[in-house]
Parts: structure tokens; sequence; C-alpha cells
């Protein structure tokens, strides 16, 4: 019985170690996503769109730090232990990167055995219950973990990641010192291999010719639904792109196939041009290895359509004078990760690329390759990238066809329609041909069947038609040295055929690339007027800008209307609708408030038109005389807010300038418009007020063509009838000597009319009788008396009257007798003192 029970636990073990090895095994052969061409395979992969246990950390500029210093203190549910783990800093990659100012990019790729563990065994769980609902409905499910539950997965989406790896991913981004932590994604090329129907280079000039299948079958496309590949070389003065470094960051290249000159290994690396005139020397990034051979077949295929020679053998490449730097980035499954893609970008633009052809992606964000991207185009390098393989999904989901910085280009077959695995969305800036596409077979890759004359093949995809646009971003930088990535942008934009809907559209963007059209469109074609207002035109309230924007038709970036006080350097954007656009305009009205604008001032209004390395500008220069409002707008000549008895006031106000004739007036509220108010051209004029009560009055000004600006008004108030409060005087006191009483007090503060005197009151009580003593108002704050008694206590007070006769509350009365004075309190006190003593006495 007990040897039973051992045996048992021993093949527990071993089945274990088993599900161990297919778990490792299964990533080891595939670290991708997406695959267009594999068969499903029942392993990992299928939910996997990450490698497990690696995490790309951004930290802070200046931080030197590792995640092992931040997570140490890190209470983490999932228990990683992140001992043991391996940091990989980007730009240390064998030591080839050749960096002016340190790193560059602060980023590193950190691999975590623990983490590693944890998340494949997590994700053999998805799998597992994957193929066991296969045939079912449920895609949604729970899986069983001992740290954190039950956690829930996505097994359509292929949005699952695992647990361990979210935690550590939220406690880093929560770190003052980490800009971003993501997961290191996988990647993979966005080709499409269908049926071999095309023989000859149909992209590069279509006559409606039949290209074979192989199969017994042919198609024919329609006449000109090409690049005008032709034509464009007449046009180029470059020789195709001579000496403009194309960095193919893909599979690799075969370096040794007939259409690139037939080189070594050796060849490519001295940096002779004498040796190997199509290579500069290029890097695996994959493999970490100096030889960047094509081990799959996507990157030869690519580079052959950007620069296969024209030697009067295969193909020619659009570029075909270009010379083509071989960065590998991919495995031989034409699948990787964030992390060696993005540094094949930074070795690439460190190694001297001026364009860089991008054939591959990924579904999902990546702030990692986002920032190896801008570093291409901060350094003035130009990504030409696919839009990608979904079928008509939006481009702006995968990376890097949605990042700002490269120029995303969808596919289209030999009709000149959208190819049915192409991408679309606002995101795409041209379409170039990318179904059916001969070029370059790598050696010993590929499927014989899409073979083409052994050499060469036919391959489909948006990974074709990116190289179509990369090629001819280096004609336009050969042709235009200087250009920058934008300007590049532009340039293609401004000669594609507009295909679709007039103008860009969602479909095809600015159109299907034209070479002949890129090598002769000009900026000179642009036309760029102001039509109103005229040139020093009198301006006095808020007016339209009239303009046009015309030719130039993709090739414009965009156009903005400004304005600036003359003689300042500071253009103001105007802000109103139709202000400004991203193509040509054949009329707009862009609506300029003048509010703040500087009356009898000059301002410059100025169209500016972005295009290529140009500013185009149109300028008009106007006075403006603006409305003000009123100047010492008065109701009497005296203070507004003082009432009066009669309802009649005489209105009265200065002109800020000589070019007014009258005004309009409101009684009531603001604002006035067109028909409201009344018109006056006296000055000044008389208004009845319609109550009792406090009214505003407005006032507008009219200039001599009739013109106003509501928004510029006067305000008085018509106060008729209105009997104000008035402060009582206060800190009244009494001093007794000899008989005589002095009184002093603090003056009463003014209110809607001033104080003009005071009323003293006199009684035996602590009650305000009403009758002053006084025979005439007390000017000054004090005031004495004689009129007392002996042994009797008196009550005084004062009141503040003001200039229409009205009275103030009496102030604190204040206690005396002609022995003592005393303050009312003190008076109180001093009577219950008298009667304890009496009480005292009798007991």
């Amino acid at each position: 019985m007990k040897l039973k029970k051992n045996w048992m636990i021993f093949m527990l073990l071993i089945s274990v170690a088993l599900s161990g090895v297919f778990i490792f095994e299964a990533k080891a052969r595939n670290v991708g996503i997406f695959s267009v061409n594999s068969e499903a395979k029942a392993n990992t992969e299928e939910v996997l769109r990450y490698a497990p246990g690696e995490i790309i950390v951004k930290h802070k500029e200046g931080y030197d730090g590792s995640i092992e210093d931040i997570l140490k203190s890190k209470k983490l549910q999932g228990r990683v232990l992140i001992e043991g783990l391996r940091r990989e800093r980007l730009g240390e990659i064998s030591g080839k990167f050749k960096r002016e100012n340190g790193d560059i990019i602060n980023a590193s790729k950190y691999e975590i055995p623990d983490l590693k563990f944890k998340a494949k065994k997590f994700l053999h769980k998805v799998e597992t219950e994957r193929q066991r609902r296969r045939y079912g409905n449920g895609r949604r499910i729970f899986i069983r973990t001992e740290e954190f539950g039950e956690v829930e997965a996505d097994l359509d989406e292929k949005k699952t990641v695992d647990p361990y790896t979210n935690e550590l991913l939220l406690a880093l981004n929560k770190d003052e010192n980490v800009e971003y932590a993501q997961i290191n994604h996988s990647v993979e090329t966005f080709f499409s291999s269908t049926d071999p129907y095309y023989s000859l280079s149909w992209a590069l000039e279509n006559t409606g010719q039949s290209y074979p299948a192989g199969t017994g079958r042919n198609y024919a496309g329609r006449n000109d639904a090409d690049i005008d590949a032709y034509e464009g070389w007449i046009s180029d003065k470059s020789n195709g792109a001579e000496g403009i470094i194309v960095a193919v960051i893909d599979t690799g290249i075969d370096y040794t196939h007939e259409d690139f000159g037939v080189c070594s290994l050796a060849e490519v690396n001295d940096g002779d041009s004498r040796t190997c005139p199509k290579f500069v020397p290029g890097y695996d990034l994959y493999n970490k290895d100096s030889n960047p051979m094509d081990d799959n077949g996507h990157g030869t295929h690519c580079a052959g359509i950007i620069g296969a020679l024209n030697n009067e053998k295969g193909i020619a490449g659009v570029a075909y004078n270009s010379v083509l730097m071989p960065v590998k980035g991919m495995g031989n499954d034409g699948k990787s990760t964030d992390w060696n893609l993005a540094n094949a970008v930074v070795w690439a633009v460190d190694n001297g690329a001026d364009i860089l052809s991008v054939s591959w992606g990924v579904e999902a964000d990546s702030e990692f390759l986002e920032t190896a991207f801008k570093y291409a185009h901060d350094k003035g390098v130009v990504s030409a990238a696919a839009a990608g393989n979904g079928h008509g999904k939006d481009a702006l989901l995968f990376t890097p066809a949605k990042f700002e910085t490269v120029i995303t280009v969808g596919a289209t077959d030999s009709f000149d329609n959208l190819a049915p695995f192409s991408n679309k969305g606002s995101k795409i800036d041209i379409v170039a041909p990318g179904a059916y596409i001969l070029s370059l077979r790598a050696h010993n890759t590929g499927d014989s069947n899409y073979a083409y004359n052994g050499n060469y093949m036919v391959g489909s995809g948006t990974s074709m038609a990116a190289p179509h646009a990369a090629a001819a971003a280096a004609l336009v930088l050969a042709n235009n040295l200087g250009y920058s990535p934008e300007d590049v942008r532009t340039k293609l934009r401004a000669g594609a055929d507009d295909l679709g809907a007039a103008g860009k559209d969602d479909v095809y963007g600015a159109g299907r690339l034209n070479l002949a059209n890129i090598l002769k469109t000009s900026e000179e074609k642009i036309s760029v007027k102001i039509k109103g207002p005229g040139d020093n035109e009198i301006l006095s309230r808020p007016f339209f800008v009239i303009g046009s924007v015309g030719g130039g038709k993709g090739f414009i970036e965009n156009w903005q209307v400004y304005y600036k006080r003359q003689n300042s350097d500071v253009l103001i954007k105007a802000e109103g609708a139709n202000c400004s656009g991203s193509d040509s305009e054949n009329i707009f009205s862009c609506r300029i408030d003048t509010n703040g604008w500087e009356h009898t001032s000059q301002y410059d209004i100025e169209l500016i038109v972005k295009a290529g390395n140009r500013s185009i500008v149109d300028k008009r220069t106007v006075m403006f005389m603006g409305i003000e409002a009123p100047l010492n707008l008065t109701a009497n000549g005296a203070n507004p807010s003082i009432p009066q008895e009669c309802p009649e006031f005489i209105i009265n106000w200065k002109y800020p300038a000589s070019y007014y004739r009258g005004a309009r007036y409101k009684l009531g509220s603001a604002p006035l418009y067109d028909d409201d108010g009344i018109a006056t051209t006296t000055k000044p004029f008389t208004i009845k007020a319609a109550q009792r009560g406090s009214q505003d009055l407005f006032v507008w000004l009219e200039n001599f063509r009739g013109e106003k600006d509501f928004k510029n008004y006067g305000k008085v108030a018509l106060n008729y009838g209105i009997n104000p409060e008035v402060a009582a005087p206060s800190g009244l006191s009494a001093v007794i000597e000899d008989g005589i009483v002095a009184l002093s007090w603090e003056p009463s503060a003014r209110g809607v009319y001033p104080i003009i005197g005071y009323n003293i009151y006199k009684s035996f009580s602590k009650e305000f009788n009403g009758v002053p003593i006084n025979e005439s108002l007390i000017k000054e704050a004090k005031y004495e008396t004689k009129n007392i008694d002996n042994a009797t206590a008196y009550y005084f007070t004062v009141q503040a009257v003001d200039l229409r006769g009205n009275k103030s509350e009496p102030s604190f009365p204040v206690a005396i007798s002609n022995d003592s004075v005393n303050t009312f309190r003190d008076l109180i006190i001093e009577r219950l003192r008298e009667r304890w003593e009496r009480w005292r006495e009798t007991h």
C-alpha cells in the first residue's frame, strides 16, 4: 500500500514537471499573437499577447535605481519574489549603440524569474479552460488562484494579463520615480500570404495586364491603378534616392540575394560602399549579434519593394539606389516584443538611418514603443508604418500605426480598391499597393506555392504597402535635402491620387501614393488670400475675416487666422469657428472678437498656411477705433447713489473721442439690441424715473456710421424717493466737574447723505424720551450742559441727523449724577451695593 502511494506521488510530480515544460516550450516556439498565416495551436500563445515575466519601465529623468528598490517596500498580494531579476537598459545591448548624451531614453526591461513562473502557470490554466470551451458559448471565464481568488479572463480578445504582472504594473505606475511601466507586448508582421496571382510589378506600372497565379488562373487590374513609378523616375533628380539610408526593421534581409548584389556578411559589415554599395552595417537585435540575415522572408520581401537594384534582374525597387540598413528585430516566426523592436528603432536612428520602414505591429497601446518612435521623429528620421491587417478595423487601435510620429499606410489592390485585409480610419495618411506584390524571396524561406521563378515571391498585406511609402519618402528626401519628417508626410499626401470621398477620408487617407505627383508637387501652387477686411480699413466692433486657401491638395498641413497689435511680436490665434483648417478652402468666414483691443490702434490680421517646410502668409492691417462706453456718466451732476425727491433726472456724459454722434439709452436692464432703447443726439438729456426706488439707466454710444458695441455701455442709478439709513453715534461718554456735564462721542459714519449735526436727549430713566435739550443741531461731536439737580441721576443719549433730515437711532445711554459719573452699568452696581448695605444693617 505504501509503495502504491509513493508511486502515485512520483507520477504526479512527473505530470507537473511535464506540464511546466509544455508551458515554457510553447513560449519558446512562438512569442507573438494574431498570426495571420499560422494554424491554430492548442497552447498558451492563443491567449498570450506579451512576454510573461518581463516588464518595461521608463524611469523619471535622473533616477538611477531599479524596480527592486521601488518594490521592496511594497506589500504585494501576489507575493512575487523580486530576487534574481535581470535588467537590460535601452541603449546598452552589446555595446553597439552610439549615444551622444548618455542614456537618452531612461528605460529598462526587467525579467523576473518568479513572476515568469507564476504568470505562465496562470496562462496555462486559461489555455486549458479555453480548450475545454472551444465549442462552448461562454468566452469569459474565472481562474482560481491562491493569492487573488477568482480572476476573470477574456478568451475572445486575447486581452488577458495575469494578476501577478498586473499588480506589479499598478504598483510601479504609482511610484514617483516611474514615468510609466508596461508589459512587453508580443508584436507581429503584417504579412498576408495569399494565392500567387501576380508575376509582374503592377504596383509600379499597371496597364491592366494579367498576372499568373501559378495554378492556371490569371487576374488583371485596372489601367493606371499604380504609383506611376516610371513617370516619377523621369522627374527624379537623385538617381533613385542614391545615398539615402532606409532601415528595414523586420525579420532581417537576405543580403546574398541577386537583386541586392550578392553581398557577404563581411561586405555588409565592413562599411565600405565599394564592396557592397546596397548595404550599410546592420544588426540583429533579436538574437543580439551582428548578422541580420533573414530567416523568415518577410523582411527581404519588404526590402525588395524599397531597394531592389535596377540591374536587369528580377524586379526594381521604388527607390532602387537607396542604401538599405538591415535591422533584425524579429524572429523566424515573424514575431517579437516591444523591447526588441524599440531597441531596433533606437539603434537604427543612432546609426544614421534617414527612413524607417515598419511593417509590423500589435493591437494594443505601448508607451514604450511610442517613446522610441518619438525619439526617431525628434532626430529628424521619417517612419513609415503599416496600418495593420485588421480587416477594416480602426488603425488607431494598432501600435505603432496609431502614433502621431509615424506616417500610417493602408493597402490597395490593382483596382485601386482598399484591400479587404487593410485597416482604415482617421489616422491613415495615404494608401499604397499591398495586394499580390511581387518582390524578393529570402533563401530557404516562404511557401513555395507563392514563389515565382525561385528567388521571388508574391505577398499581400499592409506590410507591402508601408515599404512603397518608405521608398517614396527616400525619394522625397533625396530631392529635398533638409526636409523634416512632417515635410515628407505633407509631400506624400500632396501627391496622392485622391480616391473615395473628395479630400482626405477615413478609408484612403489623402489618397493612393503617386510617385510622379510627389516629385513634381510644389508648394508654389498654393494660393492664400484675405478678401476682407480691406487693407487699412477702419473697424469699430467684432468683424469677419473673409479669405480662401486654394490648391496644394493634400500638401497643406494646416492654415490658421491670427491677429496682433502692430509692432507686437505676439501672434494671437483666432479661436472662432472657421478660423483654421487642414486642407484647401474655397472661401471661409472667421469671426474676430475685438474684446480687449486697444482703441485707435493698428492691428495686423494674418492668414498663415503651413505647407512642407514653408509658411505662406497673407496679411492685412486695420485701424481699430472701437466704440467705447461714455465717460463721466452722471444723473443731475451729483453722486448717482444719492436719492432725490424729484423724479426727473438730467443725464450727461463725456465722449471719449470725436467720432461719436450720439447715444442710445434704456431704463431697466442690459443688454441693448438693434431695435431696443431710445436714440438721442442731444447731450445732456432729461429722463423721468418710472417709479420710486432705485433704477439703472444704461447708455450706449454711437459713432458717425450708426455703429454701437452692445458690450460697452455706461450705467448710472436713478434713486427717487428713498430714505436711507443713518448710522448712530457710538462711544458716548460723560464727565461732570463743578456742576457742568461734558459729553463726547465718535462721529457717525456718512451714509447716502452727509451728517450735518446731532441732537442731545436727557431723561430720568433709560427710556428714550425723544425731546432734544439743544435748540439747534450740534455741529461737533461734543456738548456741555448745566441743567442738572443735586443728588439726581440722569441718562443722556445722542442722535445723528443727515442732510435730508433723516435721523439715526439713539446712541447707547450714559448715566450720571451731580456727585459722580457712571456708565449705566456702574450705576446699577452702585445701587445694588447700597441695597446690600441696608440689608446688613437690618439683619
